[in-house]
């Protein structure tokens, strides 16, 4: 059996291929401040994983689906995702748990967990980044933690 680490259309790079470059990268890296044995050891385990029967069923029906819609919610809004699945392709929000990652599997939609003082990092800074780029953006501000508008 042929085991894939990443696809790109149809080019395709094995886990042998991945996990040999990634470790003479990290080799290199890590060289720098005199652990160039660790940092080999971390590249070459890294995506051991995807050595699982799931991640090869996974890679090999992959869709390279876009990203369109994205919403971001600040703080621990993980269970506003069955309101949202639906509606967007890519859901980022703090504490999520192994029920909303499968839910978000489920729905085929993308789940980003950054931690839970998201909305400290990126409430005002995100939507300045973002104008300069073709998107269409809305900015909901919530007054009251516990009423959405």
């Amino acid at each position: 059996m042929k085991y894939i680490a990443h696809k790109e259309q149809e080019r395709e790079q094995t886990i042998k291929e991945h996990l040999c470059g990634t470790a003479q990268l990290a080799d290199e890296f890590a060289e720098k401040f005199g652990k160039g044995e660790w940092g080999y050891c971390c590249g070459k385990m890294h995506d051991i994983g995807k050595y699982s029967q799931e991640f090869q069923e996974k890679i090999k029906k992959n869709t390279n689906k876009m990203i369109h819609t994205i919403a971001i919610c600040g703080g621990s809004a993980a269970d506003d995702l069955e309101i949202l699945a639906d509606q967007v392709d890519c859901y980022i929000t703090g504490d999520t748990k192994y029920r909303h990652a499968k839910y978000a599997i489920d729905h085929d939609c993308l789940l980003i967990d950054p931690g839970h003082h998201l909305e400290v990092i990126i409430e005002e800074k995100l939507p300045e980044l973002l104008e300069t780029l073709p998107l269409e953006i809305a900015v909901h501000h919530s007054k009251d933690y516990f009423e959405y508008q």
